[in-house]
């Protein structure tokens, strides 16, 4: 990286690292981009952020993005919008950008989607089968028997803004052992 950087003084050192960044999103190998760890839902939501650690500090970040093959290259916009100023009509640019906005803002920045199902590679969605499976026997076994149990106790959180609970008011319960 330090030898790319020296040789020209048209690439910055953040470019290099945005462009290592975009080659693991796009192995399928690595939890990033293609090949990722699906959600709960089997899909690919992907998180990226990127910082400039010289003066001014800069970050730019998106989260729970969808259908976005290289998720880096929409946080290093982020990134150049916050280092370029105010946005038109004197918007503050933002930090962080999560779920359907990160998307529409890469596309708005001319950044390409892609078919969620592209992201999606035989393995993740072998361990995602495998591994979901698992999760929701063991979920449902100790949801079984925590109602079976006897000695769970209401736990009514208190506020100065409700006079007496109400049916309404949210239960937290707690097992005593």
């Amino acid at each position: 990286i330090k030898i790319l950087i020296q040789s020209s003084n048209s690439i910055r050192a953040i470019d290099v690292v945005e462009t290592a960044i975009m080659m693991l999103e796009d192995h399928p190998n690595t939890n990033a981009g293609v090949g990722s760890n699906l959600t709960l839902d089997g899909k690919v939501e992907c998180d990226a952020s990127i910082m400039d650690g010289s003066a001014p500090f800069l970050f730019g970040s998106i989260g729970a993005a969808g259908g976005i093959r290289n998720p880096i290259r929409v946080a290093k916009i982020i990134l150049d919008q916050r280092r370029d100023g105010l946005l038109a009509l004197g918007r503050v640019p933002p930090m962080l950008v999560v779920g359907e906005g990160a998307g529409r803002i890469g596309q708005m920045l001319g950044i390409p989607c892609v078919s969620p199902e592209n992201l999606i590679t035989a393995s993740a969605r072998q361990s995602w089968t495998k591994y979901s499976e698992m999760l929701f026997r063991d979920h449902k076994t100790s949801i079984d028997s925590f109602n079976e149990e006897e000695q769970h106790t209401p736990f009514v959180p208190s506020s100065p803004f409700l006079s007496s609970p109400t049916e309404e008011t949210s239960m937290i319960y707690y097992t005593t052992l």
